[in-house]
């Protein structure tokens, strides 16, 4: 009954990924790791914890080594934060990094331009 909440709240965590920040990926795990810093550090650490559990919890005698209340605590942390973030907002604010990053690249060759023709007495 342990082994099936465990995987539940793994598919569940794994779910959440994908609907909130776009990650998609085989297993938990690997969603985690294609997610990088978009989470947290310590909430990677959970959810790391959590794909680890759910691995050896497909083994009866490994089952044994997986705390449940480690694996509740970690879900409960991971299940909060995602529902707090939006997608649209995280979206937004990528388009306007990545905005703002294109405009200081065209002024610094804007700058660099006018640089070049004062130096060959142009201007």
């Amino acid at each position: 009954m342990d082994i099936d909440k465990l995987h539940g709240w793994t598919a569940a965590i794994s779910k959440l990924f994908e609907q909130r920040l776009r990650v998609k990926g085989p297993t938990l795990s690997r969603q985690v790791d294609r997610a990088g810093r978009l989470v947290p550090r310590r909430l990677r650490a959970e959810a790391r914890y959590l794909a680890e559990a759910d691995l050896l919890a497909q083994n009866p005698k490994l089952y044994r080594m997986v705390d449940m209340a480690h694996a509740r605590r970690a879900h409960d942390a991971l299940t909060e934060w995602l529902r707090g973030v939006d997608p649209k907002a995280s979206r937004r604010a990528r388009m306007l990094d990545r905005l703002t990053l294109i405009a200081f690249n065209l002024l610094l060759l804007a700058v660099a331009l006018v640089g070049v023709l004062v130096w060959r007495g142009i201007l």
